[in-house]
């Protein structure tokens, strides 16, 4: 492969950062007020879902890594991607929704202490980390759409089919 994937992979594990800030936020808003049987799956949802945007941050990082790193151009692979950009971009949409729910109940209702501020927060470190996540792997399928295809290996060096 010809081209450098580094900023994109950059962008997604920053992104799938916020998405877990997000996370961390929505876990400290049910741990302070929420009843004692709703605390515990909520905390272990927000717990299980940071470190499961950890791992798919750590994924992601190493399967652009190896495309970046591929002898052969892989301009299939650009649709893959444009389908993580796809499906990143409709969480956003989704939680761009809750979101704006979350912010008008915070400006409509009175203040509690910090419930909704912190829920609005929370989904909003979650939208932008998802529309980063899914710009950053549309770059990633244009980059690697525009490397020409052929074989960067001598013929002789490729493993027959």
């Amino acid at each position: 492969m010809t081209c450098s994937l580094r900023r994109q992979r950059l962008a997604v594990v920053a992104g799938f950062l916020a998405v877990a800030i997000g996370w961390i936020g929505y876990t400290t808003a049910v741990w302070n007020h929420s009843v004692p049987a709703v605390i515990h799956a909520d905390v272990i949802l927000g717990i299980a879902s940071t470190a499961g945007y950890a791992v798919l941050a750590a994924a992601a990082w190493s399967w652009l890594k190896w495309i970046e790193s591929s002898p052969i151009p892989l301009p299939g692979m650009s649709q893959v991607l444009r389908l993580f950009a796809l499906g990143n971009l409709l969480l956003a949409v989704g939680l761009a929704a809750v979101d704006y729910d979350w912010a008008r109940e915070a400006i409509m209702q009175p203040y509690d202490g910090r419930t909704v501020i912190v829920a609005a927060s929370s989904y909003g470190f979650e939208f932008f980390g998802f529309l980063l996540v899914s710009a950053a792997f549309w770059s990633a399928s244009s980059a690697i759409r525009s490397v020409r295809p052929g074989s960067s290996l001598p013929e002789d060096e490729l493993v027959p089919a």
